[in-house]
């Protein structure tokens, strides 16, 4: 059963914060849009264009503890640590084909 129901368009859903999604993502006003000022990327949502915004800048500012990569966002940087820090649950491709290398040596 999907009791929420869009006013615009005939989109139901069972839950209301996928419903407040549809709306933002499906009707959404020109002036409600963030525009990035360097390219023609749009988003409804302003987190991500925060997060949008930093692949413009030259900067790297996070940077992984265990073999010094940088990242320009700090959940990629958080996404890397995890393969970083636990080579073995690299997902099995990687470690076949050896894209592993040294990191998983390091840790053994």
């Amino acid at each position: 059963q999907r009791p929420f129901k869009c006013l615009k368009c005939s989109y139901t859903h069972e839950l209301l914060h996928h419903m407040r999604s549809h709306m933002k993502k499906s009707h959404i006003e020109p002036a409600e849009l963030f525009k990035c000022e360097d390219c023609t990327y749009t988003t409804v949502l302003k987190h991500k264009h925060e997060r949008h915004k930093v692949l413009h800048k030259d900067k790297w500012p996070f940077v992984c503890d265990g073999c010094s990569k940088k990242f320009r966002v700090e959940n990629e940087l958080e996404d890397h640590r995890k393969s970083c820090e636990e080579p073995n649950k690299l997902p099995d491709w990687k470690l076949k084909e050896g894209l592993a290398g040294d990191r998983k040596k390091k840790f053994q």
